[in-house]
Formats: structure tokens, sequence, C-alpha cells
């Protein structure tokens, strides 16, 4: 849990500074103002998707997690877009694409993780 945390947050730092960057010389223009919120967001999920895999008993009980969380994702996601498209007017093909940026970012890693993770269990079963 520690390493996946470490490299969550390394992740995260590293989106952080590279839409820091980007803002900086295109305020306005590439980065939403709203991004921050979308990944803490994805912090947290992705997080609490890891801290429920660790607790799966079996790989095949762990695959089954992470489709579960993939799914509550993918809700939780759709509902993050409505309510800010509802909320705000300006900036919506900006939010978009930014979510998504962050949305495959994340959704990258998970499954980098998780691929690490099921091959380091495998050879030890």
């Amino acid at each position: 849990m520690k390493r996946f945390t470490g490299q969550l947050i390394l992740l995260t730092v590293v989106l952080c500074a590279i839409t820091g960057q980007v803002g900086y010389y295109h305020p306005d223009l590439i980065v939403q103002p709203d991004i921050w919120f979308v990944i803490l967001f994805y912090f947290v999920i992705s997080w609490f998707a890891h801290f429920f895999l660790l607790r799966a008993k079996s790989v095949t009980h762990r695959l089954v997690t992470f489709v579960g969380f993939q799914v509550i994702r993918i809700v939780l996601s759709l509902v993050f877009v409505a309510l800010f498209l509802f909320d705000n007017t300006d900036f919506r093909i900006t939010f978009i694409f930014n979510f998504f940026i962050t949305y495959f970012s994340y959704t990258t890693f998970e499954i980098a993780a998780l691929i690490t993770n099921l091959r380091r269990h495998l050879k030890s079963e």
C-alpha cells in the first residue's frame, strides 16, 4: 500500500506540475481553472480503489473488485461532469478535454499497478 500511495502521489505531483506549467504559459486556453478538483477527485477514487483491492482475498476477487471500481469510477465521473457542466457555462470543451486527460492518466496508472501486483501474486502462488 505504501508503494502504491507513493507512486500515486508522484503521479499527482507530476500532473499538477504539468498542469501548472501549461496553465502558466496558456492561461484559460488549455487548462480549465477547476482542473485541480478533477485531479483531487481521481486521486481519492484511485486510492480507495487500491485500498479495497488489497482487501480482496484471491486474484479472481481482485479482478472483480477492480472491474466494480471501474464501473463506480465511470458513474461518479459522469455525475461529476454533469454537475460541472450544469453549473458552469464557460470552459465546457476545455473542462471535458482536461477531465478525460486526467481520467486516462489515472486509469492507465491503476491498470499498470494492478498488472504489477497481480504478476507478483501469480508468481508466489
